[in-house]
Parts: structure tokens; C-alpha cells; sequence
């Protein structure tokens, strides 16, 4: 399926891993079959250049956020991509990337975006080979707790450059 049509049609799963581990393909695989979709995948390392599906290798920065905001649900293990999955309201799922207790863990990011949004229960434990199908994220409750979060934000900075009067 070229790029165009696929992102026309909305009929796929996005995939981006920033790590190389099998058992999220696995789990990716098996989600989006049992959704009767495809994988457009944008390969980053390892496992993902030698996936099943429709592989995008020199999807520019473009490419990758029409990839994403035309996808009919994303899976992922990268803070960005979710962030984009949220700021586009589509249904996303995303793997810890790091071991729970792991020196250089970036959980910790991914844990509070979640928390704010959330949508914790798209969380899913690092190394599973398996995602649980939730219901699906309620967008209209998610953009009025970011908009609270913005305004505490806009707040927060205002009074960091002005300082206190």
C-alpha cells in the first residue's frame, strides 16, 4: 500500500519502537490482526526494519506526523510519539521502555504524562508480549485537564520571568 493510500484510509496500526524488543512486535502484531488492520511502521532499529507490514525507511519529520494523526490506533514505546498520539486524539497504546528499576530508566516521564491524561491503562508492562484491549481514550475529558494543566503552566512561567510582585 503506498504512503497516501494507507493514509487516506486510517486502516492501520502506526508502529515506532524505540527499542528492539520482539515481544511488543508480537503484541503489536496480534493486536492489530485481531483488529483486522495493518502495521505502517517507521523502522528505528534491529527487529523493525524486518517487520511485516508497510515500512516507512525515509518518512520525513512530516510524514511521520501524518503517519500518526491518520492512524487508527498507534503502539509505541516512545514519549513523543504518545505525546503526538494525544495532541492528534487517536487511541494509543505504549510499552515502558525501560525496566522498572533500570539506571537509566525514562519511565518517569511517560508515567506522568499518563497520569495527567489519564490513560494509564494503555500502559503496558516492558517486555509483554501481550496488550489488553481498553476502552477507548475519552478525548473531550482529556483536553479540559490540559487545558488546566496549560493555564497552571502559562501561570508558572509568567511568575518565573516576571518574578514575584
Amino acid at each position: 500500500a503506498s504512503k497516501a493510500n494507507m493514509a487516506e484510509s486510517g486502516e492501520y496500526v502506526f508502529c515506532m519502537f524505540l527499542t528492539d524488543k520482539f515481544a511488543h512486535w508480537k503484541a503489536a502484531y496480534s493486536f492489530a490482526k485481531k483488529k483486522g488492520l495493518r502495521l505502517a511502521i517507521v523502522p528505528y532499529g534491529g527487529f523493525s526494519y524486518m517487520q511485516k507490514g508497510a515500512l516507512y525507511t525515509a518518512a520525513s519529520v512530516g510524514d511521520w506526523l501524518a503517519l500518526i494523526r491518520d492512524a487508527r490506533y498507534v503502539i509505541t514505546d516512545s514519549f513523543h510519539v504518545a505525546v503526538f498520539s494525544i495532541i492528534y486524539e487517536r487511541q494509543f497504546y505504549i510499552f515502558q521502555r525501560f525496566k522498572e528499576n533500570e539506571y537509566t530508566s525514562q519511565n518517569a516521564r511517560v508515567d506522568n504524562l499518563l497520569e495527567i491524561t489519564g490513560t494509564k491503562d494503555h500502559y503496558i508492562r516492558y517486555g509483554s508480549c501481550r496488550i489488553a484491549v481498553n476502552k477507548d481514550i475519552n478525548y473531550r475529558e482529556i483536553k479540559e485537564m490540559l487545558k488546566k494543566e496549560i493555564e497552571t503552566s502559562k501561570q508558572f512561567l509568567k511568575q518565573a520571568i516576571e518574578g514575584e510582585k
